[in-house]
């Protein structure tokens, strides 16, 4: 980024308000502090594409437990195999 926007990455003092109006090339702009950014944007934090929504945690437990059942059933298998060749070349 230029020094120009560098003032995009410093976050609001507790007393502050999370908007700002500012003129930059003669156009006046409303930025918002986007928590989920950690920086002045011109989206409101709701409207955050970054946003953890219930759906996407949702999809990401989804995910770790098909994941953890993908392991269980590849060592089963490995286990299986192994004890399989145990008995059949244990002569």
């Amino acid at each position: 980024m230029d020094n120009k926007y560098a003032w995009k990455l410093i976050p609001p003092k507790d007393s502050e308000p999370t908007v700002k109006r500012v003129l930059i090339d003669g156009k006046t702009k409303t930025y918002y502090w986007c928590p989920n950014h950690h920086q002045w944007t011109i989206h409101k934090p709701t409207e955050c594409r970054r946003q953890p929504s219930r759906l996407n945690m949702r999809q990401t437990s989804m995910k770790a437990n098909k994941r953890a059942n993908f392991k269980a059933k590849k060592e089963a298998y490995l286990q299986a195999k192994a004890a399989y060749h145990a008995c059949r070349y244990d002569t």
